[in-house]
Order: C-alpha cells, then sequence, then structure tokens
C-alpha cells in the first residue's frame, strides 16, 4: 500500500467522526432551547377579603374604605424574603397575582399579614388572626381563600353603688346581645376589677341588655333600675381623635351581707394538679340536713351562696376509679363579708406515622387560621408527636396551630415501637364566640405499617350569630323550626332524643343552642326541647 492510498482512507475516518459529532450538538441544541421555553399549565392564585365580624362589608367612616395586604415568600428557614402590598377594592376584596407584585406566585408558604393602622381606616381589631402562612402548590384546583374578620368596640362604662351613694366593688355585671344583635356573645366582668365600683366593656354596635349579681353572700333590693337590668343601644361615636366616645351605666341597689363558700376539686398526677369537673359537693348544717348540692364547673370549681353565717360540713362524692387523697368531708365556720370560706378535695385515678385534618368555618367551608389543635395518647405511655409543642394546660398532650388555609398536621417518630397502631383523641380549642358543628373530639388510630397521613374528620365551627338565631338562659323552644319539641323526661339526654327521631348530635346542639350556658350540655327533666 502507499502512502498516497493511506491519506485517502485516512482522511475519510477524520472527517465521518467530525460530521457526527456535529450532527449530535445541532439536535441537542434545540432540545435544551425547548426545555428552557417550557411553561407550566396551571398558575397559583390566591383570593382575600376582609369583613366586618358580622359578615357584612366594613361600614367605614373614612372616605377611603380599602385595606393594605402585606405578603411575601418565606424561604426554606421559614423568614421573609422580598415584601409586596396589595391593596383591596372598596367591597374589601382582593386577587394575587396583582400589581406591584410577582406576576406569578411560587410554589411554597407565603405569608400574609393585614396592616390595620397602616390602612387608617381606625380603631379595628381581628377576631381571626391579623397574619399567618399559606401554603400554595400545584396541588390545589382553584385559588387558595384566606379571610379576615374585623371588629371595633365602643367603651361602656357601668358604675354599681349603694344606696347611700357608695362605690361597691365585686358585682358582676353581665352584658348579654338583644335579640337581633346575633353576632355578639356574652360578656361578664366586676366592678372594681380596675376601677372602684366600674366596669368597663368593650362591645360591638347593636342591642345589649346588662344585668346585676351580688358577690357571694350578698342579697339586695334593686332600686335603680328596679329591674335590676336595662337595656342599652351601643352606637359607635368617634371623637376628634377618631377615639370612640365611652358610654355609661348605673345601677343603684340596697345590699345586705351573707357568707359563702368556694369549693374545689382536683386530680393529682405525678405532682401535678388539673381541675375536675362535674363532680358532685354537698353542703350541711350542723344537725346534718343539707344546704345544698352543687357540681364543679371546668375549673373544678363551685361556689355556694347566700348562706348565713355559721359552721356547715362539705362532702364529696364518692367515684369509682378515683382513691382520695384528702380527707372526703371538711367543717368550716363560713361568715359575712367579701372573702368565701375555701374547702379543697383532692383524688388520684386508680392505675392498673402522621395525622392529617382542617379546621373550618361553617360558612363556606373556608379555613379558620391559628386554632389549637389538640392530640393526646389513648395509650398508657404512648408516643407524642414530634412536630407538636407542649400544652400547659393538659398533662401528656401536644398541640398544633392551623395554617392560613385551616390545615394541621402531627408527625410521629418511624422508629419508636409506641407508634405502630397506636390510639390518639385529637381535639379543637373551644373559642367563645363560635359554636362546633362537629364531634369536639375524635378518637384516631394510626396504621400498623407506615404508609400515607391518616385524614382525620374536619372541625367544623359556626361563628355565634350566623345562620341561626341564639337565646341566652332558658330552655323553652316556641317551635319555630322545630320538626317538633320534647319534654325531656327523668334520664333522657339530648343526643338521646335525637337519637330516638333519627337526627344527629351536631344538630340537636344547633337547634337548642341554649344548652351551652349548661355545664357538659345537661338537659334536665321538664326542658322543652327542638328537635329540627
Amino acid at each position: 500500500m502507499t502512502g498516497k492510498t493511506s491519506r485517502r482512507q485516512w482522511m475519510p475516518w477524520r472527517v465521518r467522526t467530525l460530521l457526527a459529532t456535529i450532527l449530535a450538538l445541532g439536535m441537542l441544541i434545540p432540545m435544551v432551547s425547548a426545555y428552557a421555553q417550557a411553561t407550566p399549565t396551571t398558575s397559583l392564585c390566591v383570593e382575600g377579603s376582609v369583613i366586618n365580624f358580622d359578615e357584612t362589608l366594613l361600614n367605614l367612616d373614612a372616605v377611603d374604605n380599602t385595606w393594605l395586604i402585606e405578603y411575601t415568600l418565606l424561604d426554606g428557614a421559614g423568614e421573609p424574603t422580598e415584601l409586596f402590598v396589595v391593596s383591596t377594592d372598596e367591597d374589601g376584596y382582593f386577587e394575587l397575582p396583582a400589581a406591584g407584585g410577582p406576576a406569578e406566585l411560587a410554589v411554597g408558604s407565603w405569608r400574609f399579614r393585614l396592616l390595620v393602622e397602616e390602612s387608617g381606616n381606625g380603631p379595628w381589631e381581628g377576631i381571626t388572626s391579623l397574619q399567618f402562612d399559606v401554603p400554595l402548590t400545584y396541588q390545589q384546583q382553584a385559588c387558595a381563600q384566606i379571610r379576615w374578620k374585623l371588629v371595633r368596640r365602643v367603651p361602656v362604662v357601668v358604675t354599681k353603688i349603694d344606696d347611700q351613694h357608695n362605690l361597691l366593688n365585686d358585682w358582676r355585671i353581665r352584658a348579654e346581645p338583644a335579640r337581633g344583635n346575633w353576632f355578639a356573645s356574652p360578656v361578664e366582668l366586676k366592678t372594681g376589677e380596675l376601677v372602684t365600683g366600674t366596669a368597663t366593656f368593650y362591645l360591638t354596635e347593636g342591642q345589649w341588655v346588662f344585668k346585676e349579681f351580688p358577690p357571694a353572700g350578698v342579697r339586695f333590693v334593686p332600686i335603680v333600675p328596679s329591674s335590676g337590668h336595662q337595656s342599652l343601644t351601643v352606637e359607635w361615636k368617634a371623637n376628634p381623635n377618631g377615639q370612640p366616645i365611652p358610654l355609661e351605666l348605673r345601677f343603684k341597689n340596697r345590699v345586705t351581707a351573707h357568707g359563702c363558700l368556694d369549693v374545689y376539686k382536683s386530680d393529682i398526677f405525678e405532682e401535678t394538679s388539673t381541675p375536675l369537673a362535674g363532680w358532685k359537693m354537698t353542703v350541711k348544717r350542723a344537725n346534718g340536713t343539707i344546704v345544698a348540692t352543687g357540681y364543679t364547673d371546668a375549673l373544678g370549681k363551685v361556689t355556694f351562696s347566700n348562706l348565713p353565717p355559721g359552721p356547715y360540713t362539705v362532702v364529696e362524692e364518692e367515684r369509682s376509679g378515683w382513691a382520695p387523697a384528702s380527707a372526703m368531708g371538711y367543717t368550716v365556720d363560713v361568715a359575712a363579708g367579701e372573702s368565701c370560706a375555701e374547702v379543697k378535695f383532692f383524688n388520684e385515678q386508680d392505675f392498673g406515622f402522621s395525622f392529617v385534618g382542617r379546621k373550618l368555618d361553617a360558612n363556606g367551608h373556608i379555613g379558620l387560621p391559628d386554632w389549637k389543635i389538640r392530640i393526646t395518647p389513648l395509650d398508657h405511655g404512648g408516643a407524642l408527636p414530634t412536630n407538636g409543642s407542649e400544652d400547659p394546660d393538659q398533662d401528656n398532650t401536644s398541640y398544633v396551630l392551623t395554617d392560613g388555609l385551616g390545615n394541621y398536621r402531627f408527625d410521629f417518630p418511624s422508629n419508636d415501637y409506641r407508634v405502630p397502631g397506636a390510639r390518639y383523641r385529637i381535639c379543637e380549642e373551644q373559642i367563645d364566640g363560635w359554636l362546633p358543628h362537629t364531634a369536639l373530639c375524635y378518637t384516631v388510630r394510626l396504621p400498623h405499617q407506615p404508609g400515607s397521613p391518616v385524614k382525620v374528620w374536619d372541625f367544623v365551627n359556626q361563628q355565634v350569630g350566623h345562620s341561626e338565631s341564639q337565646r341566652w338562659g332558658g330552655s323553652s323552644s316556641s317551635g319555630k323550626g322545630c320538626s317538633s319539641t320534647a319534654t325531656v323526661q327523668p334520664g333522657d339526654s339530648l343526643y338521646g332524643i335525637g337519637a330516638a327521631y333519627g337526627v344527629s348530635a351536631s344538630a340537636m346542639l344547633a337547634a337548642n343552642p341554649w344548652v351551652y350556658n349548661r355545664p357538659h350540655y345537661y338537659v334536665y327533666p321538664g326542658d322543652m326541647v327542638c328537635v329540627p
């Protein structure tokens, strides 16, 4: 083979290799370009609103009826990044993305904060959290819905005096919303807590009824008003500084003093003490006759008032499964005066991988943020979740707060033998002004093998005043909105009556809101119950 022939064969091999490389690069470049130009088929969005506590548009006195909302994307450490501000329209609504902010919302956790003072609309406060975090993901089928509820309050100063015009302390003054003022809740204060002889309420606009109640052991004859209660229309009127002008009321009585007795009941567990509710206490005279009986409240306390001065014996009930850690009876002298005599009983009980859920507002089923959800192991020595905070009010209990969409989650270790198959009770926090539409607690169980999170039934609450009339105090029913009414017989319960008519427990509670003023939602023989 000559050198000329060899060169002909070598050159084509090199050329072919170079052409192949150029061809491969030519195919790769369009692919990379196409990938860089890809855009998602769905976009993330948020719809929000700012409304009055009674679920109406805010009745603002200012010309500018808009509100400012600050929002930012949180980084991996939970810290805010760039801050943006959006303004609502005059009806309190806004949508994101919006002008002045990012053109597209990124996946992640976004923090929203209502700028109440910066909006310049006066002294409003939130009945829902003013700041919360909202997770945005591509799994959402629609815009995330968020909402703030605001309220402004008017100060009402109630003064309590006797027939000699002496200021009186420790009188309970109760402000109850009158008929038609559905979104308000009763408020109770004592005179003299801040200023001698007075109690200052901060109430929403509407009609209110004020009632007075004496300290324990005090009897009285009402002078002004003679009925012992009076009505007031609370209206917002601002001074030149934009602050509310206080309203004033006065109660005047002729009083006589008796004694009183406070009885406390607590559980002792590992050097801690927890109040025990629903424990029967009996007060007897020196001759053994019964003066009164009562049951401890949620704070483990029952008060016996209007007792003539003298010696009494207090006895607690015996209850199976509990051992006394103190005497079961005490003798105590009751004296006339402002301070109640005290008796304390103690007992101790005889011993023998993810949950997810939501907390919703019944109005529109929109999530309620910053609502405390507690979890308690039902198995002795059960493991607590790794992401929970220790509950300062309950032993062996952790809690988390719902996020801006009302979601919560409990996570457990995967390497703890106590976790597989463990049973737990998950309970929602009870907050004044909200009525439960579902059970307050659920019993749930973790799977024996790790897998998808266990879905807990939703907790649903209704704000007082939404969609139903509230009656405070009595149990009588007019029958309006009821398919029938039932008279409670001995041994009956509210849920039992509902079951007999095929009505759920939540429906019975919604139809009979007066039971919320009763301990443990008890009904008594003779009560009239509405069956929806």
